[in-house]
């Protein structure tokens, strides 16, 4: 019976896809944290960047 709901549209169980990515998402940031921090304090300049959430939204 538990297939079944999984596949039917309109449950529950029907699409964990959109907090899934959330969740990637937030995974990814806060390993990357120290990184990003250990760079800001470097002083570069990083105005010529292009920003990463366009890029993810592209693949």
């Amino acid at each position: 019976m538990r297939a079944q709901l999984d596949h039917t549209p309109g449950t529950p169980y029907a699409s964990l896809a959109g907090p899934s990515e959330v969740v990637q998402d937030r995974q990814s940031r806060l390993a990357h944290a120290p990184a990003v921090d250990a760079f800001a304090a470097s002083g570069y300049d990083d105005s010529g960047t292009i920003d990463m959430t366009v890029l993810r939204r592209r693949r």
